[in-house]
């Protein structure tokens, strides 16, 4: 049908990809309990992520060996320049819209709902601005969602909880428009280290002014700076980083739904570090994400097939 793609999925997925987008989805469920922890607002934090984080990226593209390729696929709906910076200004209003959520509401919860991402990417999926998403996708991201509902448990949303998790979901559909955002200009050529300057310096300008209206906060303590740069170093740099580069070799849809790990890293650490229990039904329901994630992955097509048919 003109205006779709055929799902990449058909193809086996590069083992190391998926690797590196698990390790990368491992290093954002850092970053909300960090925001939670720090001693500064949630654009003050965020500002500090993406400006701190942005010369590290520059450095790395001044000194890249090999030159980039560019629009190395047709030019569909946007010029790859154009792409580049609408990725990185949704980025940077996920940024803001996550950070607030976080600090509005429970950690885990929060979390949570701002990887609901692999439903608004499988939207996008079916009006053809990414990937379908294949069988697997539609099979696995039920049983997902389930455990995430788990996870969540049963917490008594006060008015400010049921904002934050609005933003959350609002930071979701950022979210996902910004894999597909990163997917595309990663198959145009584009490598990560170039995605991810652009990304952290229109974000940064982006974000000044939230941080200017607040009177430029800094850190006062030597916890807030450390706390700074494990949220600069691991939540950002590793993790978008690590996110970045994989997203070459995977569908986006897929790659969103391996990204639920994060919700599962966060709440294990906001249980240990901010005394936020989690219940054996959470503890099922992480189970689940986890079993939804490798049967995404590494479920043979064929199976299901095989079931839906036997099935009628």
């Amino acid at each position: 049908m003109p205006g779709f793609r055929k799902p990449e999925s058909q193809k086996s997925l590069p083992a190391l990809s998926f690797a590196l987008l698990l390790l990368g989805g491992s290093c954002l469920g850092v970053a909300p309990v960090v925001v939670k922890a720090i001693d500064l607002s949630p654009e003050a934090s965020a500002f500090y992520r993406v400006a701190l984080s942005a010369p590290i990226f520059a450095i790395g593209t001044i000194f890249a060996a090999r030159s980039v390729a560019r629009n190395t696929e047709p030019v569909r709906w946007l010029s790859t320049r154009m792409l580049s910076f609408l990725t990185a200004f949704i980025f940077a209003a996920d940024l803001v819209l996550m950070h607030m959520a976080i600090r509005l509401s429970d950690v885990a919860v929060a979390t949570l709902l701002t990887n609901f991402a692999p439903f608004f990417v499988g939207i996008l999926g079916l009006i053809g601005l990414t990937a379908r998403p294949d069988v697997n996708f539609w099979f696995m991201l039920p049983i997902a969602l389930a455990g995430c509902a788990l996870l969540i448990g049963s917490p008594q949303s006060t008015d400010t909880q049921i904002i934050g998790n609005i933003l959350a979901l609002s930071a979701a559909f950022c979210y996902a428009c910004y894999v597909v955002g990163v997917t595309e200009l990663r198959k145009r050529g584009r490598s990560t280290i170039s995605i991810m300057t652009v990304v952290t310096i229109v974000s940064t300008i982006f974000l000044l002014p939230l941080f200017a209206s607040q009177g430029f906060p800094l850190p006062t303590t030597l916890e807030t700076v450390a706390l700074l740069l494990v949220l600069v170093l691991i939540g950002q740099i590793l993790g978008q980083g690590l996110t970045t580069i994989a997203l070459k070799e995977l569908p986006a849809s897929l790659s969103s739904l391996v990204l639920l790990v994060q919700p599962i890293i966060a709440g294990c650490l906001s249980w240990y570090f901010l005394s936020e229990a989690l219940s054996a039904v959470q503890l099922i329901g992480m189970s689940m994400v986890l079993l939804a994630i490798a049967g995404a992955a590494f479920l043979p097509k064929h199976w299901l097939r095989k079931g839906q048919t036997a099935g009628g």
